[in-house]
This record gives structure tokens, C-alpha cells and sequence, in this order.
């Protein structure tokens, strides 16, 4: 289990593919496609490599994705996230899409020789820490 009491875990992974490569329509079905596929298996080594068996805790989470993207086309960034989601979940470092409270995403600069995904995970809303219940009274109070 990684703690992130102490503060955030930040990760970097290659550049996901769109939705429309994630996925391959047939007759049968949607299924993940090849290039998804290989995009989990990257995803999966990745974060071996950085975290060994850790997972992040069953709790609230603030996840912040920069997408480095690899040349200047237009891109919706939201696209990208779902495949690096199911991609982290599929990694078993992220128990359950549902457990993210607050999805930042930014675009980052065009990188050709470096593009790729950064992603910061910090302790959420509902991840009880020192002080926060305090916190969460006043704001609460203020809406």
C-alpha cells in the first residue's frame, strides 16, 4: 500500500492512445484493441518499475495528468485519460477509477523526443488527514 499521508506519488508513462485506437469496434462487440493492449502492457511495466506491487489506497483521490503530446495536432486531452485510467487500473496500482474525487488535466508543451504522460496522485477530499475535518466543516459551512 503506498501512504500518501506524507504527501503525493508522482508517475510518468508513455503517451496513451486516443479512444478511438483504445477500442475496436467488430460484430462481436467492443473490445480493447491491439494497440490498447500494448499501451496496458507498457502501463503495467511501467509501474513495476516505478512502485514495484504497491497500490494506492482504497480511498479519495486528486489525480493531475500534464499530456506531453508527441507532435501539434489537435487533440482532446480528455481522450487520452480514459486509456491511461483503465490502463493504471489494469496495472492494479489504482483499485477503482471511482475512487478519483478530482481529475485535473493539463496540456503540457508539445514534446517529440519526450512526450508521454505525468501523472500526480495526491490524498483526496474524503482521505482523512490532520486538520482536514476542520477544513471540510468551514467549507462546507461557506456553500
Amino acid at each position: 500500500m503506498i501512504d500518501l499521508m506524507e504527501g503525493e506519488l508522482d508517475m510518468w508513462f508513455e503517451w496513451p492512445p486516443s479512444l478511438n485506437n483504445y477500442y475496436s469496434h467488430t460484430q462481436y462487440g467492443v473490445h480493447i484493441s491491439k494497440k490498447g493492449k500494448q499501451y496496458r502492457e507498457a502501463v503495467c511495466r511501467d509501474v513495476r518499475i516505478q512502485v514495484g506491487s504497491k497500490v494506492l489506497p482504497e480511498k479519495s483521490l486528486d489525480v493531475i495528468v500534464v499530456l506531453f503530446a508527441p507532435d501539434k495536432r489537435k487533440r482532446d486531452l480528455d481522450n487520452h485519460c480514459k486509456a491511461l485510467l483503465d490502463a493504471l487500473m489494469s496495472a492494479e496500482i489504482l483499485p477503482d477509477d471511482s475512487w478519483i474525487d478530482r481529475l485535473e488535466i493539463i496540456r503540457g508543451v508539445v514534446s517529440p523526443k519526450a512526450s508521454g504522460v505525468f501523472v500526480r496522485f495526491n490524498p483526496g477530499w474524503g482521505y482523512e488527514r490532520e486538520g482536514d475535518r476542520g477544513l471540510k466543516r468551514e467549507l462546507l459551512e461557506e456553500m
